[in-house]
């Protein structure tokens, strides 16, 4: 079973980059999936004055599960977003392309890449209100 959790020490997510062979930043929060027992992959991320920012958003060697590092990005977003900053940007080479346009970053075009997330979890269809059709 998927499980995304925060990574509980900086020990641990030290550890957890090395295996990831990327750079350990104690300044970021992180989370990691598991399936199981096996390690999937990692997040690391920040808040700055105005938005979040995601350091990164990696598989661990030899791990293909996109849908795996979907809902993590989605999670590591939402959890930025419900502490308040509602936009959220990253390094190009964060994570692979596809999926960091997939979780709604856009090109800047200097290197960055940036996601609105205003209303992106605040509902079904992005905060659209469902009417009830038994009112009128």
């Amino acid at each position: 079973m998927l499980k995304i959790t925060p990574i509980q020490s900086k020990e641990e997510q030290a550890t957890l980059c090395g295996v990831c062979n990327i750079e350990y930043d104690p300044e970021c929060l992180a989370y990691r999936a598991y399936d199981d027992d096996r390690f999937l992959g990692m997040t690391q991320f920040r808040f700055g004055k105005k938005h979040g920012i995601i350091k990164n958003i990696v598989p661990a060697p030899g791990v293909e599960d996109f849908e795996a590092m979907f809902i993590m990005g989605r999670a590591t977003m939402d959890f930025i977003d419900r502490i308040g900053a509602h936009t959220c940007i990253c390094p190009a080479d964060a994570g692979d392309r596809r999926l960091l346009i997939s979780i709604g970053f856009r090109d800047t075009g200097d290197g960055t890449m940036n996601a609105d997330m205003t209303n992106m979890f605040s509902g079904h269809c992005g905060g659209h209100t469902v009417k009830n059709p038994t009112k009128s």
